[in-house]
């Protein structure tokens, strides 16, 4: 049986405007749609506007989510998975598609974990779910009224939405708009998500709707649930077809962009190419090579040079690349203490803490980053491990946290034990899979190769 998400009985509300609702009796379910009728001053708009937060209680009683309430604040919905969406979305065309889609959230601690990359990964992916080819790098200022309208409901999915309120969505729209509207719907509902509409022209919602409300002076006169008519099954039949994406263009992988890696050593210069988001091995026969290579990269006013998406980025002192989130791990160096006075949660986010004290309420914050058990995947260190290998998970886990575009990483797993090269193993694939090229100059190489993408020779 269905989940009930909104029980109204016998709900009485009244609004500012001096409308009211009378006697109101609606069951709602998951992944069912309820399509509300009625002229202008029927109370059709107000039942939409219940759920903004615009109408008092008179009596009755609700259930939101299993939950009984008299309370319908926004906020407070949103919480319970219920959104209201009218016709005029909240974007900020100062940020582009995916920020808007991730930033735009009320819950302003869920950002800490978001990088650039991530953000615009997750986006493509989310709308590629619903069938939706849009530029997530693309500014939203170029965005029409009817995309603006489709994003805010594929973000209102997105966030966990688990009933939705349309509030006169066809505002505006022409016909072949409202089937795109209508198509999204269609995969909506799929999702198991449920929906209540008030909408002027009702009668496009027909075929989605699995009862039409029919509402005049401020009550409910009849509930329809007869949606067999022929016309109504092959209209939405023909909505959700068009709505699925297609499988051999919306499933191609994008080509992976290409790094250029100037390296220069002994006088000479080496252009390395490789494709972002892998893992490659530096090897070579002789041990000096690979440690003035890394003394080249390392150094203050390089003669190196990394070229990203068509931008070179000069290595100018390990400051200036960390700006630019490029990172360098070397392990011959004498590891960074942990901090006995903090936790290995703090000390994993201790490098970063200037970054996301910006949001306020460190601890909060800190809390949210280790709940989010997607992000960190692989278990987080424990006390009760040994030091080495303590060590080397917060170590991992900082440029987990920290993200780099590049990571350069020289002779980590040839100073380390079986152990910890199995956990650092796990990590750089971790970095891999969020993006991340990761180059690798080893002394036993050995140890390297049965994992990395690509292996150059010098």
């Amino acid at each position: 049986m269905r989940e009930e998400l909104l029980k109204l009985s016998h709900w009485h509300m009244k609004s500012a405007g001096h409308g009211t609702l009378t006697d109101i009796n609606l069951l709602l379910r998951a992944g069912e749609c309820v399509s509300v009728s009625g002229s202008e001053n029927s109370g059709r708009k107000l039942l939409a506007e219940m759920f903004d937060g615009k109408g008092v209680f008179v009596s009755g009683a609700a259930w939101v989510c299993g939950q009984r309430t008299t309370d319908f604040h926004p906020q407070k919905l949103e919480r319970s998975g219920v959104f209201y969406l009218g016709n005029d979305p909240a974007f900020m065309d100062c940020m582009d598609l995916a920020e808007n889609f991730f930033l735009m959230r009320r819950s302003s601690h869920n950002k800490i974990l978001l990088n650039n990359r991530a953000v615009h990964l997750r986006t493509a992916q989310v709308l590629q779910d619903f069938a939706m080819r849009y530029d997530v790098t693309s500014p939203t200022s170029r965005l029409h009224h009817l995309d603006r309208l489709l994003l805010s409901i594929v973000r209102a999915v997105d966030q966990g939405a688990r009933l939705i309120v349309l509030d006169d969505m066809t505002k505006g729209l022409n016909v072949p708009q409202i089937h795109r509207l209508l198509a999204l719907l269609g995969l909506v509902k799929e999702h198991g998500v449920a929906l209540l509409i008030a909408d002027n022209w009702s009668n496009w919602f027909e075929p989605l709707s699995d009862c039409i409300l029919l509402c005049q002076d401020g009550r409910i006169e009849r509930k329809i649930y007869d949606q067999t008519s022929p016309r109504s099954r092959a209209l939405l039949q023909e909505w959700t077809q068009d709505a699925r994406p297609d499988t051999k263009t919306d499933t191609a992988k994008p080509k992976a962009e290409t790094i250029t890696l100037t390296l220069e050593y002994a006088g000479v210069t080496m252009p390395l190419h490789f494709e972002a988001g892998t893992a490659v091995l530096l090897s070579s026969y002789d041990e000096q090579v690979l440690r003035g290579c890394w003394q080249s990269l390392t150094q203050e006013k390089s003669r190196c040079t990394l070229q990203i998406g068509g931008k070179t980025l000069p290595f100018r002192g390990l400051a200036d690349l960390r700006r630019h989130r490029i990172a360098v791990w070397d392990g011959t160096a004498e590891p960074p203490a942990l901090q006995e006075n903090l936790t290995l949660q703090e000390n994993i986010l201790l490098p970063s803490m200037p970054r996301i004290s910006r949001c306020g309420f460190f601890e909060i914050a800190a809390k949210k980053v280790f709940s989010d058990r997607e992000f960190w995947r692989s278990r987080l260190p424990a006390e009760t491990e040994p030091d080495s290998v303590k060590t080397a998970r917060v170590l991992a886990d900082r440029w987990l946290f920290f993200h780099p575009r590049v990571l350069f990483i020289y002779n980590v797993f040839s100073s380390s034990d079986y152990t910890v090269r199995r956990i650092l193993q796990q990590f750089v694939q971790d970095l891999c899979a969020r993006g991340t090229t990761v180059v690798l100059l080893e002394t036993a190489d050995h140890s390297c190769r049965s994992f990395v993408n690509a292996e150059i020779s010098l």
